[in-house]
């Protein structure tokens, strides 16, 4: 299936990131090509297309999406989204002009369970090294274990972040902890958390099927 070679799987590599986010610079038709280009060009030592997306990488910065979707470098002004996701996301609207992707980087509400703060820790660690961005909205102590110091309990965590349910289950496996088996999502819809256990390969599966789904419908208009 051509999505599942074609485009590229996250986190990317070294050598994706930086070809990626040239393409991106150079690609000034955009409004994601023009913000970059237009915020990497205040300053004097700008440099060409390549100097430009290694100061990206360098500076670790981000790009932000309000909840009407507009796209900005701007800090404070949405959430953030991993240069590693906007990257994939051009790759498909590339190869894929008449279908449009933006639902990829929609706002999402996740919930999962820590066992610990070291967990939580661990969790946070390892989504920076993924390239996703989590923004904490709720942390509480469900449970608390009076026979160990205070840190240890039950945490409840909810985080908003425009990542795939993929991207995240994988943090919270590569950050060697459980909480994987307690992702849900929320639903606008039910207005509540839901989610049922879901191995990695099979929330892969339901994304590209998505992703397969809207370029069928936009081909068959």
């Amino acid at each position: 299936m051509k999505l599942l070679t074609d485009i590229p799987m996250l986190p990317l590599t070294d050598a994706q990131r930086l070809s990626g986010l040239v393409r991106l610079i150079e690609q000034k038709s955009t409004s994601l090509g023009r913000a970059l280009v237009d915020y990497l060009q205040m300053s004097e030592d700008a440099g060409d297309a390549h100097t430009q997306a290694q100061k990206v990488i360098d500076e670790e910065m981000l790009v932000h999406i309000s909840i009407d979707g507009h796209i900005s470098v701007e800090k404070f002004l949405g959430f953030p989204i991993s240069i590693d996701q906007l990257i994939q996301h051009q790759t498909l609207t590339d190869s894929y002009p008449e279908t449009s992707f933006y639902s990829l980087l929609r706002i999402r509400t996740f919930s999962f369970e820590c066992n610990d703060f070291d967990e939580v820790l661990a969790i946070s660690s390892t989504a920076k090294s993924h390239g996703v961005c989590m923004t904490l909205k709720k942390m509480y102590l469900s449970y608390l274990d009076h026979k160990k110091p205070s840190a240890f309990g039950r945490y409840q965590i909810e985080v908003v972040t425009t990542s795939q349910k993929s991207m995240i289950f994988k943090v919270l496996m590569n950050a060697k902890t459980d909480a994987h088996a307690t992702l849900r999502e929320w639903s606008q819809a039910e207005n509540k958390f839901l989610g049922t256990p879901q191995t990695e390969e099979e929330i892969k599966t339901e994304e590209h099927r998505e992703i397969a789904n809207r370029i069928k419908w936009s081909q068959q208009k």
